[in-house]
């Protein structure tokens, strides 16, 4: 296909000798989407059903589905869309599909670090990470696709944008962290990761006051919105600055300063907003939002042992991990629920028994 690019770590794309083709149709993109995020693999009739039109089938989905499918070569018209026994595959390579180069520029930086080549590493993954652009599948209107993708893709970016920050703390690069990072987490205010080294770059350039800062703020939203502290690597880090440890303030060239690996994903982080919510209303029942939690749990653990292609392993543990955090969260709530619970008939004689003196 040596005319014939395809972008979809941003809206989704196709370009033919250098110029943009119109994609107007909404279902053909969803089709489009689904077959470029497989990156050359095969996917069965069944799972583009479910990722493109979810719980809203037409009336005949196989006939809907093949309707598409034939728009869609026509479009592409270079032979590169297959039909295969398992199903449909759309031929790319790193040249010519945005993922895919992505992949091989991380490759090629994991090969040059492990030489030793630190410089060259950081390049590729800066070279990756200009690969994307927002929003994020923006003109893709399937919902049971972008579930699925966007947490893929955007966990993909920002494990690629945390190794790039690695790098450049070994090689004391830290001026070009502090803008590129406070991008990254003002989109995503969780990812504690990406905030612990934000603050290893502001107090490595002179700004200790900001580097506390930034821990303040993930801090308090973190209690307000999700009712859970900062990992303790990172309280950890945070006191390191504090009380100016010399392995934190100084860091010897070549070693990176531990920084918090816990994950929230999006999907935790939008739980813990909604338990943490319910639970500041008076009359709000604590065990019914731990029931709600529990049947998360359950229907995470059943998509992992089900291999569903939804959900593999690792997210499976991260967000079992980030569960766990909010199960912490949820316990102290209940304990404070408990308190005030416990403590309310006491306030009111005392507070009669002051009105009285």
């Amino acid at each position: 296909m040596p005319n014939l690019e395809f972008r979809i770590l941003g809206p989704v794309e196709v370009w033919r000798d250098g110029r943009q083709v119109p994609l107007r149709n909404g279902v053909l993109l969803s089709v489009l989407a689904s077959l470029l995020l497989s990156a050359g693999e095969a996917v069965s009739p069944d799972r583009l059903v479910r990722l493109v039109w979810g719980d809203r089938l037409p009336e005949h989905p196989r006939a809907a589905l093949h309707n598409v499918i034939s728009r869609l070569r026509r479009l592409v018209d270079d032979g590169s869309l297959e039909t295969l026994p398992g199903g449909y595959r759309l031929r790319s390579d790193a040249d010519h599909l945005d993922l895919l180069r992505f992949d091989l520029l991380l490759a090629s930086a994991t090969a040059a670090e492990k030489a030793g080549a630190f410089d060259t590493a950081i390049a590729a993954i800066e070279e990756a990470l200009d690969l994307w652009r927002d929003p994020l599948l923006g003109n893709v209107e399937a919902e049971a696709l972008l579930r699925v993708a966007i947490r893929r893709l955007t966990e993909r970016q920002l494990a690629a944008a945390e190794r790039w920050a690695d790098l450049c703390v070994r090689l004391d690069r830290y001026e070009p962290m502090v803008e590129k990072l406070a991008g990254l987490i003002e989109r995503h205010p969780f990812r504690e990761q990406l905030v612990g080294w934000l603050m290893i770059a502001l107090l490595r350039t002179g700004r200790q006051a900001d580097a506390l800062a930034c821990y303040n703020t993930l801090q308090r939203s973190l209690r307000e919105e999700l009712g859970i502290d900062p990992s303790l690597a990172l309280q950890d880090l945070y006191l390191g600055i504090l009380r100016a440890d010399p392995a934190v303030v100084g860091g010897a060239r070549g070693h990176a300063a531990p920084v918090a690996p816990r994950r929230l994903s999006p999907e935790m982080v939008d739980l813990g907003r909604a338990i943490t919510k319910r639970l500041a209303r008076p009359k709000s029942d604590p065990h019914r939002h731990i029931r709600k939690l529990h049947g998360m749990l359950t229907d995470v653990i059943r998509c992992a042992r089900e291999d569903s292609g939804e959900i593999d392993e690792p997210e499976a543990q991260a967000l079992l991990t980030a569960a766990i955090e909010v199960c912490a969260g949820l316990a102290t709530a209940m304990e404070h629920y408990r308190r005030q619970r416990a403590l309310a008939p006491t306030c009111t004689e005392t507070m009669q028994e002051g009105g009285e003196g």
